[in-house]
C-alpha cells in the first residue's frame, strides 16, 4: 500500500515542477502590469515569483515533512537571512522618524516581502532541481525564457535604428501587456529594454543568468537542446544574440560588467591558447623548452594586448551611440577629485547614492539600520556636495517615495551591517568553492553550471553596483543551480569513493 503523505509528496512534486518551469521561461518579465497594480503599484512585479511561491507553498512543507534536507552551501546564506531578520527587528529601537508618510513597520514589511521572496527562489530552485536530469530541465527552459527575451528585444533594437523608434500599433500593446512602462516612453528612447521595466534591468538579467549560462554551455560543449547547425549549438546562437542586446542596452555598468567577465576568462584561457598557437605554429620548438617558453611569452603579450584594444573598440563605438559613453573621450579638463570625475562622466548622482549609504554603515557598522530602512537615514546622511545635483533635490524634496542607495553591497552593509554583509560574502565564496569542484566533473552538464556560477558571481560583482533590490531573481537562479549542482557532485562523489 502506497503511503498517502509519499503520494501526497509525489502530486506535490510534479506541480513543482509545472509551477518551476512556468517560472524559469517567465523570467524575462520583470514588471507585469497586472501583478504591478495587484502589489500596489511595485515596479518589480515579476510573474515568476508567483509561480515560485506556489511551488514553496504547495512543495517545501512536504517535502520538509519527509525529512528532505538543506545542502550545506545553504548554511551561509540562511545565517545571513537570520541576521538580516534581527537587524530589521532591531531598528524598530532606533530613532526613526516617518518620511513623507511612509512608515517603519510599513517598510519593514516590504523589506520582509522581497527577503521571502529571494529565499523562496532560491531554496526551490535548489532542492527541486537535485538530478541532472532536472537540471538539463532547467537549462531547457531558462533557454526559452532567453530566446523569448532575445526575440523581443531585438525587435526593439531593429524599430530603434531602422525606423526611428516608431513602434507599430502591435508591438506597443503587447508590451502594454508585460510592462508597467510603454515602450513609447521618452526614458529610453534609443535603448533596448527587452522584456524588463528599463535596460540596466535588460543588462543585469543578462549577466548574471542568461549570458553566463550560454558562455558556460559553450566552453563546456553542453547543450540542453538536441538541436545543431553544423558544430554549432542553439546556447551558441543565443550568446550572439545576447551579446548584441546587450551592447544595445547601453548600460554602462551592464557594459564593464560583461568586460570584467571578459577578462576572467582572458586569465583563465590566455596561456593555453598561447601555447596551443605556438606549438602550431613552431612545432620544432618542443623540444626547446627555454625558446618555447619566451615565445609563449611573446604570444600571450601580443593576445593581451589584441583583447584590450578589442574592449577598447567596444566602448569607443558604444560612445558613438550613447551620449553618456561618449562623455569618456570629450572630456574638457583633468578631474581635480573623484566627484569631479563623476560628475563629467554624468555619474555623480549614483556616486552621492552610494555615499549616503556608506555613511550609514559608517553609524551603525554591526548591524545596520534593517532592511529597506535605509531611506530613512539618507537625507541626513547625503555628502554636502549633493545638493548641487538635480537629481538628488528631486529625490529629496519633490519625490514622494523612500530613497535607496542604488546597491545591493552598499545596501547589505547600510541595512545589515558588517555581520550581514560578511556572511553574504562568505556565501557567495562557498559556492566559487563549488564552482570549482564542478568544473573538475566529467558531465558536460556540470561543467557548464560549474562555468556558469563562476561567471555570474564575477558579473555579479559589479552589477551589485546597479541594482539594489533583492526582488530580482536571476542571481538566486544562477547561484540555486550552483548549489543544486554542487550538492550532486558531492553526492557522486562519495558514492563512487571506496
Amino acid at each position: 500500500m502506497i503511503n498517502p503523505k509519499s503520494k501526497l509528496l509525489l502530486l506535490a512534486d510534479k506541480l513543482a515542477g509545472i509551477l518551476l518551469a512556468l517560472a524559469l521561461i517567465s523570467l524575462p518579465v520583470t514588471s507585469l502590469p497586472l501583478l504591478s497594480r495587484l502589489a500596489g503599484g511595485t515596479q518589480v512585479a515579476p510573474p515568476s515569483l508567483v509561480f515560485v511561491g506556489l511551488a514553496a507553498a504547495a512543495w517545501l512543507p512536504l517535502y520538509a515533512l519527509a525529512g528532505g534536507k538543506l545542502w550545506r552551501e545553504t548554511r551561509p546564506f540562511l545565517a545571513f537571512v537570520a541576521v538580516a531578520i534581527l537587524a530589521s527587528l532591531a531598528a524598530f529601537f532606533l530613532p526613526v522618524n516617518t518620511y513623507k508618510g511612509h512608515t517603519l513597520l510599513r517598510e519593514q514589511v516590504e523589506a520582509a516581502f522581497t527577503l521571502v521572496s529571494a529565499v523562496a527562489f532560491y531554496l526551490v530552485v535548489t532542492l527541486w532541481f537535485r538530478d541532472e536530469a532536472r537540471l538539463n530541465r532547467a537549462l531547457r527552459w531558462l533557454n526559452w525564457g532567453g530566446l523569448a527575451a532575445l526575440a523581443w528585444g531585438l525587435a526593439q533594437v531593429a524599430v530603434i535604428y531602422l525606423r526611428g523608434g516608431d513602434y507599430p500599433a502591435w508591438m506597443t500593446s503587447l508590451h502594454d501587456l508585460l510592462s508597467v512602462r510603454p515602450l513609447t516612453s521618452n526614458v529610453f528612447t534609443m535603448r533596448a529594454t527587452g522584456l524588463t521595466l528599463e535596460p540596466s534591468w535588460l543588462a543585469h538579467q543578462l549577466n548574471v543568468l542568461y549570458l553566463p549560462l550560454w558562455l558556460a554551455s559553450s566552453i563546456a560543449g553542453h547543450s540542453a537542446w538536441k538541436f545543431r547547425l553544423w558544430r554549432l549549438t542553439a546556447e551558441n546562437f543565443l550568446l550572439a544574440g545576447g551579446l548584441i542586446l546587450l551592447f544595445f542596452s547601453f548600460s554602462r555598468i551592464g557594459l564593464l560588467a560583461f568586460l570584467l567577465v571578459a577578462a576572467y576568462l582572458v586569465v583563465q584561457f590566455t596561456g593555453r591558447l598561447a601555447g596551443r598557437i605556438v606549438r602550431r605554429a613552431r612545432p620544432g620548438v618542443e623540444g626547446v623548452p627555454s625558446r618555447r617558453k619566451w615565445l609563449e611569452l611573446g604570444v600571450t603579450a601580443g593576445l593581451y594586448a589584441a583583447y584590450a584594444v578589442a574592449a577598447f573598440g567596444l566602448v569607443f563605438a558604444a560612445s558613438r551611440l550613447d551620449p553618456r559613453l561618449a562623455r569618456l573621450f570629450a572630456m574638457s579638463r583633468a578631474p581635480t577629485s573623484l566627484f569631479d570625475l563623476a560628475a563629467q562622466l554624468a555619474f555623480a548622482e549614483r556616486l552621492v547614492y552610494w555615499q549616503a549609504g556608506w555613511n550609514i554603515f559608517a553609524q551603525h557598522p554591526l548591524l545596520g539600520v534593517g532592511l529597506g530602512n535605509a531611506g530613512f537615514f539618507f537625507q541626513a546622511n547625503l555628502p554636502y556636495k549633493a545638493q548641487a545635483l538635480n537629481e538628488i533635490l528631486s529625490v529629496t524634496t519633490v519625490a514622494a517615495y523612500l530613497p535607496n542607495v542604488k546597491s545591493i553591497w552598499v545596501r547589505l552593509l547600510a541595512e545589515t551591517g558588517i555581520i550581514g554583509f560578511s556572511l553574504f560574502v562568505t556565501w557567495l565564496y562557498v559556492l566559487w568553492l563549488a564552482n570549482r569542484l564542478l568544473r573538475r566533473q566529467q558531465s558536460s552538464l556540470l561543467r557548464a553550471i560549474g562555468w556558469m556560477g563562476a561567471l555570474a558571481v564575477v558579473a555579479f560583482l559589479v552589477e551589485g553596483f546597479s541594482v539594489d533590490s533583492l526582488a530580482l531573481p536571476y542571481i538566486w537562479v544562477s547561484l540555486g543551480l550552483v548549489t543544486a549542482a554542487g550538492a550532486l557532485a558531492r553526492r557522486q562523489s562519495a558514492e563512487t569513493q571506496p
